[in-house]
């Protein structure tokens, strides 16, 4: 994956980061992230893209891509054009594959979130990333809900954490109807995943 940066970049990981862990503490879809430090001291997420990512992906699109245009020729369902399905379905996946598309994104949900204090959502640096490397805020702290899904984190944690389960419980329904029906737009994942409690009930969208 260093290779896969080091392409990107045009330069050795070394040379970007004062501190660089090899070992990835997170998989997302298509990529692994990484903890760094910037020379400036700033602690990063650095997700980059699995090397062949891309060609795998082309791959299933040709596939599909023949596959619907045989079902439209014998009009297995002839109530639904599904080269047209899937020729939509490949645009909005290659998007996914954009991770300067992902930090843009992330950006306004960023600027967003600065009237709420109670949401936090990582700062991004998009003047850093490219197409296939991602980097932004890290933020280590808290109970990631994953763990609470799976019964992993227990009563004294939320305790230690001064963490509400009923108030993130409501932050959570108001804060995804706020982005919804109040900005106009918002995080369409939100996942388990994708969702850390930090102290004093504070709500992270990753």
């Amino acid at each position: 994956m260093q290779i896969v940066f080091a392409k990107e970049k045009g330069i050795p990981v070394g040379a970007f980061f004062s501190e660089f862990n090899p070992a990835p503490f997170a998989c997302a879809t298509v990529g692994q992230v990484y903890r760094a430090k910037l020379k400036n001291g700033s602690s990063v997420a650095v997700k980059i893209q699995r090397p062949e990512a891309k060609k795998i992906f082309e791959t299933d699109f040709a596939v599909i891509s023949f596959m619907a245009g045989v079902f439209d020729f014998f009009r297995i369902f002839s109530a639904v054009n599904l080269q047209e399905v899937v020729a939509d379905f490949i645009v909005w996946t290659r998007s996914e594959l954009d991770f300067i598309l992902e930090a843009k994104n992330a950006s306004i949900l960023y600027e967003h979130s600065l009237n709420h204090p109670f949401t936090v959502i990582p700062k991004q640096y998009p003047e850093l990333s490219t197409s296939r490397v991602l980097i932004q805020e890290y933020i280590g702290d808290g109970l990631p809900v994953s763990g609470i899904v799976l019964n992993k984190i227990g009563e004294e944690d939320f305790l230690k954490n001064n963490i509400d389960r009923d108030e993130m419980a409501t932050r959570l329904i108001f804060e995804q109807m706020r982005q919804y029906f109040i900005d106009g737009f918002f995080h369409a994942d939100p996942h388990p995943a994708n969702l850390l409690f930090l102290p004093e009930n504070k709500l992270v969208y990753f």
